[in-house]
């Protein structure tokens, strides 16, 4: 017999309390609709409680979720198909000591499951065992087929805390098409500025200020940096790029609430008079 935590009788009734306040009103969108309307009036089918699952956890509602995988267990004892995604709803849960049984369950059977692999990260660097997060996180990542800026951030902070923020920054930018993520970069940047790795710090704000709607805001963050970064000369070249930027936008655009404080600060960073915007007149209300 496989291991498999041990849920009490307690709790598998408030799992069930829960699935069915849940599922009673609609919670989910019609797709769940959709699939407790084909469950209705027959046997119960694995198959469809397992999909059920899966729905459940991309919801986030891990109780339904660990009702259904009991159910489906009940029904094809010892068939190995619920143990990864019981990991996934208990690290949901916050248990993650219960969820690493499971997941390692799975991963004996398949030790190729990247998603199942980087669970078992989670629920490691939730117990504080961050050499053994930072191998899964290694490994799964890589290998997943939906490695999303979220999770490459996720990891980045637990290796930054074991390996160090060089390798945290290392670890993003070797993420592929996750590297250019708006989420990465920002991830990457923060690490950065945390770490006072202003070389770094600076690369990844101009590539958020390349992808920026408006630049302006990223223009005067990297003049700030370049002047905390003890680069004088460089940080007034930056004012100076930004105030001639600035003056070729129309009047009314340099008032607005995003740019107006960005105007007033590049005027001071380069001692230049400070003039009040110019702000649009409120548009006539017009008589229905």
């Amino acid at each position: 017999m496989r291991s498999r935590p041990h849920f009490t009788s307690l709790f598998l009734f408030l799992l069930l309390c829960a699935v069915e306040g849940a599922c009673g009103h609609g919670a989910y969108h019609d797709e769940l609709d959709a699939l407790n309307t084909q469950m209705e009036g027959r046997p119960p089918d694995a198959a469809l409680l397992l999909k059920r699952a899966r729905l459940h956890l991309s919801h986030d509602e891990w109780q339904p979720a660990l009702y259904d995988l009991e159910r489906v267990d009940r029904l094809t004892p010892d068939n190995g198909m619920t143990d990864g995604l019981r990991g996934t709803a208990l690290n949901l849960g916050g248990h993650y000591s219960a969820a690493l049984l499971s997941l390692d369950a799975h991963l004996t059977r398949k030790p190729d499951d990247a998603e199942a692999r980087f669970q078992k990260a989670r629920a490691n660097a939730q117990l504080g065992e961050r050499a053994q997060a930072v191998v899964c996180y290694r490994a799964a990542l890589p290998a997943h087929p939906e490695a999303t800026a979220a999770r490459y951030c996720e990891a980045a902070e637990v290796i930054a805390a074991h390996e160090g923020m060089a390798a945290a920054l290392d670890f993003i930018d070797a993420s592929g098409p996750a590297a250019s993520d708006p989420e990465a970069v920002q991830c990457a940047f923060d690490l950065a500025l945390k770490a006072k790795l202003f070389d770094r710090a600076l690369a990844y704000a101009a590539l958020l200020q390349a992808q920026a709607p408006r630049p302006e805001p990223w223009m005067a963050r990297i003049a700030r940096l370049l002047a905390d970064a003890g680069r004088a000369e460089e940080s007034t070249a930056a004012w100076q790029r930004l105030h001639l930027r600035l003056n070729a936008l129309p009047t009314l655009e340099r008032g607005t609430p995003l740019l107006a404080p960005i105007v007033r600060e590049t005027s001071l960073a380069l001692g230049l008079p400070v003039s009040a915007p110019v702000i649009a007149a409120p548009q006539p209300q017009v008589s229905p």
